[in-house]
């Protein structure tokens, strides 16, 4: 499938095939999808070096890290789908709370339990929400001050 077709398709410990790189067209290569925003997302692997996301490959026994555009004419196959809690391991699945493995199955929080862009979005409109009046309140204050100069 073309690589545009994969977004939404594509999970965090998928192993893919591709031969997608930005705006150039490489040999295939196979690796696990290390990471995934919204614009481009890296596989990680041991055969070619390329751009490296926020997570050094070598956290997950890689060598490299390769990033590729969502917009990218390439291809990619999905060899292998992982599920989500899968992925945790026994011994993260026994001392995480219920709750914890929640947000990381929606993913909210990553493998490291750091938040990930989906996760700081929500929680920016959760904040948002819950915070609403007094955030206007000083809004309010801010262009009363600046009225005034």
């Amino acid at each position: 499938m073309k690589i545009s077709e994969a977004k939404g398709k594509l999970k965090v410990g998928d192993w893919v095939r591709t031969n997608g790189n930005g705006d150039k067209v490489c040999d295939f290569f196979e690796g696990e999808v290390g990471e995934i925003y919204d614009y481009e997302f890296y596989v990680w692997q041991n055969e070619k070096d390329g751009g490296r996301g926020s997570i050094h490959p070598s956290a997950r026994g890689y060598k490299y890290s390769w990033c590729i555009c969502w917009s990218s004419p390439g291809e990619i196959e999905i060899l292998k789908s992982k599920t989500t809690m899968q992925k945790l391991t026994s011994t993260l699945k026994r001392i995480l709370s219920p709750e914890l493995q929640k947000l990381y199955k929606a993913g909210f929080i990553d493998g490291n339990l750091e938040l990930t862009n989906e996760g700081k979005n929500e929680i920016w409109a959760l904040l948002l929400k819950h915070f609403e009046a007094e955030l206007t309140k000083v809004a309010e204050e801010k262009l009363s001050e600046e009225k005034k100069k």
